[in-house]
């Protein structure tokens, strides 16, 4: 990403100026040439990284039904893609090589929504915005506010064509990259989104890997299970009070009961179903039982 953002800021700060005065030979007489320069430079700019960042985040999430790793893989191929049309800006002579530049800027973009994604699927959900936070600091620090001024040195003391070879040497290094990271990047995902039980996540442990990402995993799934805990707790004190309501109306009946069954003006009929009924410490003894073992099931869980 930083190879990407090193690429994006060099070009937008040098490509019009070097096709204004390196090539102006290939375009036809104008007074305004450098402002249709710009104008047309910046139109493939805004079209050709719309449509890669779409057409990337759709390519990685078709190709992950295939391959794990489908992020990084659309990520290394986007970038060498982007090779040698970035060379053959150098040899493709204008109109044709707006062509060129088109392609070499679709295929720079080609890596936002895969590169992203993994991001965000490999960073635990407590700290994925200092995540995204740090990446973008880093990418920018390395990359569009480092290459304008790099690539100025380079043509000062070459030419243009020598920046774009040194461009095209690091995207191939950012791809290789890409590929190497892919063989990682299903057991990181795997980490953070295999999540198992109440709120355990499962570990992958990788051997010679760092052990900050895996121990922050072990602090969310503690931090989930503390919060399920307490949920538990309230939920059966609730029930504890709510049978134990029950109860203390269960008495009163059984007492109003006892009380119309021994009443002289109680119909007899009324009085036999009253008096077959059981007594009420069988009544409470039920209900006891009842009370404390659903309160140990839901303390328990």
């Amino acid at each position: 990403m930083t190879v990407m953002t090193f690429a994006i800021g060099g070009f937008s700060a040098w490509m019009p100026d070097y096709i204004f005065l390196d090539r102006r030979a290939e375009f036809p007489p104008s007074q305004n040439l450098l402002g249709n320069i710009d104008l047309t430079f910046g139109g493939i700019t805004a079209a050709a990284g719309l449509l890669a960042t779409l057409f990337g985040g759709w390519a990685g999430d078709k190709l992950r039904e295939r391959f794990p790793s489908s992020y990084f893989l659309v990520s290394g191929m986007g970038m060498l893609l982007c090779v040698p049309a970035t060379i053959a800006v150098i040899y493709v002579r204008f109109p044709m090589a707006w062509l060129m530049i088109f392609i070499a800027v679709f295929f720079l973009f080609f890596n936002t929504g895969p590169s992203n994604t993994a991001l965000a699927n490999v960073t635990p959900p407590t700290v994925r915005a200092s995540a995204f936070a740090l990446n973008i600091f880093i990418i920018h620090l390395l990359g569009d506010a480092t290459s304008p001024p790099l690539i100025g040195v380079v043509r000062d003391r070459w030419n243009m064509n020598v920046a774009l070879w040194g461009v095209a040497v690091l995207m191939i290094v950012a791809g290789a990259l890409w590929f190497w990271g892919a063989k990682y990047l299903p057991a990181d995902t795997d980490a953070i989104e295999g999540a198992g039980g109440a709120g355990r996540l499962r570990i992958h442990l990788i051997p010679n890997r760092n052990p900050i990402p895996i121990l922050c995993c072990f602090g969310f799934a503690e931090r989930i299970k503390s919060r399920n805990r307490i949920r538990r707790k309230a939920q059966a004190s609730k029930a504890e009070c709510a049978i134990s309501d029950l109860f203390k109306w269960t008495s009163k009946a059984r007492a109003w009961a006892n009380a119309l069954a021994a009443s002289s003006a109680c119909p007899r009929r009324v009085r036999y179903s009253l008096s077959s009924c059981h007594d009420s410490a069988r009544y409470h003894s039920v209900l006891s039982k009842v009370c404390n073992s659903t309160t140990a099931f839901l303390s328990a869980r």
